[in-house]
């Protein structure tokens, strides 16, 4: 949901004041073709490529995620230490993780 409401914020930023309803059509129109490019793309790739692509999906989704919890956590408190412990908690999330498998 947060990923969403990212990008729906970027794209009315983008896009301006106009007439909003035909250019999100516009890019809803393209959602389709670029899910049947993604299934077929995603059904040739094997092996380590099929990995890479799916790393740098989720690394992706990290970034957006983080992104928008830097920029609301400056803009309530412009601490350094707020980064911090944010990337920190990530760190340990991820340690965590490894331990346990």
């Amino acid at each position: 949901m947060i990923t969403g409401m990212s990008v729906a914020t970027t794209v009315r930023r983008a896009l301006g004041d106009g007439p909003m309803l035909a250019r999100m059509s516009d890019v809803a129109a393209g959602l389709p073709a670029g899910a049947v490019a993604g299934a077929f793309l995603g059904g040739t790739l094997t092996g380590p490529l099929y990995t890479g692509v799916l790393a740098f999906a989720a690394v992706s989704l990290l970034f957006l995620a983080l992104e928008e919890l830097l920029r609301e956590a400056h803009r309530r408190d412009g601490r350094p230490w707020v980064t911090g412990t944010l990337f920190l908690g990530l760190l340990v999330f991820l340690l965590v993780e490894q331990l346990i498998r």
